[in-house]
């Protein structure tokens, strides 16, 4: 999403433990990495009981070029991670189509 003067990339992060996640920097890539709960159901016998399983994760998103990166932001909230770039001059952004099959 674009707004204004910056770029703000928003990720859908259901079950992750903001504390065991981190971002970093390197170069021109953003790198997002940590960890997914996923409870999975087991049972024996007449007793159910729940388990937890982990599960990790990794992402990285490009920073354009000329990006003041010391005013990139990050906030993870209602399990989704918001990431706010400034964006450099004359950056275009499209909308690319995704095609379902």
């Amino acid at each position: 999403i674009r707004e204004s003067d910056r770029v703000i990339f928003r990720i859908a992060l259901p079950g992750v433990d903001p504390a065991a996640m981190g971002l970093l920097l390197l170069g021109n890539q953003l790198f997002l990495k940590g960890a997914r709960i996923i409870k999975q159901a087991t049972g024996n016998g007449d007793s159910p009981s729940a388990e937890n399983a982990v599960e990790w994760f990794e992402h990285s998103l490009p920073v354009p070029e000329g990006t003041p990166t010391d005013r990139i932001t990050a906030c993870y909230f209602d399990d989704r991670l918001e990431i706010t770039v400034p964006g450099p001059q004359g950056i275009v952004i499209r909308r690319i189509p995704i095609e379902v099959k």
